[in-house]
């Protein structure tokens, strides 16, 4: 009976441990789909866990569009009528606390026309609430850039011009004209005084048209976020399947934990036999 109870204890610690290390692998903050519930709207809809508010700033408004627009099911829908529209979410303060964590943001999109020469369609990025400090990437038909947003400035990071390769392939293959795509922006630590800002644009029919760059701030790094934020210049859009997510590295300490752990039941198996 004492050694059923020791085996329990045992099996007791390795389970709280191996908890442990899953609460510090990769969360789901938010995965909205605009699909959940009898009525979805643009708010947290009460039904639905994973849900996400939004709000919208100067010329533009939001609804929930059930056509269809991306794929299946439900998407939202921005009619915009100006070019300082905002469309964004908040959600709760997500820190890279340590070198290897990240926080990813990605979403299906597509534009309701085709869009000008000079808009860049979309920017978007990941911010504090004021939306003064973050990381964004935008763009436009001349170019694919990455920017740190940082109080009244923005700075440039990585990016290319209508020169190069992914512009090329992107413009060529969207030409801007209601083409869906899915859109990433992934914020990594990589170093204790530095962020890697990597942007992906993913083709859902042909990989071949895929485009990703990154680009690296190692002067003042933002490690701080809980908005996200999109801009469409003056160009309606749908936007579905908005999800974000965080991934913290384990500490050297739970790895240790677990470790003694497993050295401590081989221990007790030995000595029962």
């Amino acid at each position: 009976m004492n050694h059923i109870l020791t085996y329990q204890k045992l099996f007791g610690l390795l389970a709280i441990t191996a908890s442990s290390l899953s609460l510090n692998g990769q969360t789901t903050i938010f995965n909205d789909t605009f699909d959940v519930g009898t009525s979805p709207t643009v708010g947290d809809d009460a039904g639905d866990p994973n849900d996400t508010a939004w709000t919208t700033a100067n010329d533009v408004s939001i609804s929930v569009d059930t056509g269809n627009q991306l794929g299946s099911g439900n998407s939202l829908d921005g009619n915009v009528s100006g070019s300082l529209n905002l469309t964004s979410t908040i959600f709760s303060t997500q820190t890279l606390s340590s070198v290897g964590d990240s926080l990813s943001i990605s979403f299906d999109y597509a534009y309701q026309a085709s869009a000008g020469n000079t808009e860049y369609i979309p920017a978007f990025g990941l911010y504090d609430s004021s939306i003064d400090e973050g990381y964004y990437g935008r763009l436009d038909n001349t170019s694919l850039r990455i920017f740190q947003e940082d109080d009244s400035a923005s700075g440039y990071l990585a990016g290319s011009d209508s020169t190069s390769d992914l512009v090329t392939v992107f413009a060529s293959n969207y030409s801007y004209g209601g083409q869906e795509v899915r859109f990433g922006l992934t914020l990594t630590r990589t170093a204790i005084d530095e962020v890697t800002i990597a942007m992906s644009i993913v083709d859902p029919v042909d990989s071949g048209n895929n485009v990703s760059f990154s680009g690296v701030d190692s002067t003042g790094a933002l490690i701080a976020f809980d908005t996200f934020a999109l801009r469409s210049r003056s160009t309606d859009f749908y936007m579905d399947n908005v999800t974000l997510e965080y991934t913290a590295v384990p500490e050297p300490g739970a790895f240790a934990l677990i470790a003694g752990s497993l050295a401590l039941f081989a221990i007790m198996i030995r000595r029962r036999q």
